[in-house]
């Protein structure tokens, strides 16, 4: 018990811990919008400003003279050295560039001539390759390389039928890694004309007879040189305007289908659809060739073994199917060369 005389103490005397703290607390939060701002906003400038390109005007190339081979560049628009505040007093960014290597000798005074007291920086060229020299097996080997997708020798270029922008190129896979692959053509007539001789035997492979149609419309101006043509599939809807527009492919050599052409065991019921689609094409196939031979014409023809398949009796599977025999596929061309023989009339044999 507490000794005689002593008071209690009051609730309001006794030590205001908790306000305290909640003092604590307030300076705490009262500090945290006196902070200091970040420093990022005076850094954006800088980064914006640095990443500024530098701007360069070409200087004019001496024309009465041989060809000059290198680009020279200076900064700015004027051509004149600008005085700098920090380094050297003046200077002045020069760019150099082309398309072969080269490389920067030295820099010398000019003491005769019309640029007497100029300086000049002595730029060596690459010396161009002589590839003409090279013997003729040689050249055509290169060009089979240069011309190979991934590395393939004489494999099909595949056309895409579906890109997903017109900038997109036509064959990916063949552009792999060389965009400009065909500019090669461009280099010279030398170049072009024994390049063309390897280029156009290449066959170009489509998946459909639409992407055909597609593809020819677009590119109207490879009619002439295109020789080798491969489809995948032989679709009805759209084979007739495809065989329509190879008709005028005035140099093609071959023409193969893969699947889809005739899916029954009828070489002559197969002859007469495919001559309703292909009638155009075969006729001016015939009128190119001088000997007007109708079998060589039909011979342009190739066919893969799914191309025409029949049903298969001895599967218990109703829906099997069967390639045709080499048997049932002359028939079929010799029912096309029929069809380009046209029936003499009583008339033209009296």
């Amino acid at each position: 018990m507490p000794p005689k005389g002593a008071t209690k103490v009051k609730a309001e005397d006794k030590a205001p811990a908790t306000p305290e703290k909640s003092k604590s607390k307030a300076k705490a939060e009262d500090a945290t919008p006196t902070k200091t701002p970040s420093k990022t906003p005076s850094k954006t400038p800088s980064k914006r400003a640095g990443s500024q390109s530098v701007e360069f005007t070409r200087l004019p190339k001496d024309t009465t003279g041989p060809l000059v081979p290198i680009d020279v560049s200076y900064e700015g628009d004027n051509p004149q050295a600008a005085l700098r505040t920090k380094g050297v007093p003046y200077a002045k960014i020069l760019k150099l560039g082309a398309d072969n290597a080269f490389t920067i000798e030295k820099s010398i005074m000019l003491t005769d001539g019309d640029y007497a007291g100029h300086q000049a920086i002595i730029v060596r060229p690459a010396k161009p390759f002589d590839f003409m020299s090279i013997p003729d097996e040689a050249r055509t080997l290169v060009y089979r390389y240069y011309f190979a997708a991934k590395g393939k020798v004489n494999d099909s270029i595949v056309i895409d039928g579906k890109r997903p922008t017109t900038k997109e190129p036509y064959a990916k896979a063949f552009a792999d890694g060389s965009k400009q692959r065909v500019a090669l053509l461009a280099v010279s007539k030398e170049v072009r004309k024994e390049a063309l001789q390897i280029f156009t035997p290449l066959p170009l492979r489509f998946d459909t007879t639409q992407t055909t149609v597609d593809f020819f419309m677009a590119n109207s101006n490879l009619r002439n040189t295109v020789t080798n043509v491969e489809i995948k599939t032989y679709q009805k809807t759209s084979a007739r305007n495809a065989l329509h527009y190879l008709s005028e492919v005035t140099t093609l050599t071959r023409l193969h289908f893969e699947t889809g052409v005739f899916a029954e065991g009828d070489p002559i019921k197969a002859a007469k659809a495919f001559w309703n689609d292909g009638y155009k094409f075969l006729q001016a196939v015939v009128s190119r060739r001088e000997d007007k031979d109708k079998t060589k014409a039909v011979d342009i023809l190739s066919f893969h073994k799914g191309a025409f398949l029949l049903k298969d009796d001895s599967k218990k599977d109703p829906k099997a199917t069967k390639p045709w025999p080499e048997s049932m596929i002359k028939e079929f061309r010799e029912a096309l060369v029929a069809k380009l023989t046209p029936v003499k009339q009583e008339s033209d044999l009296i």
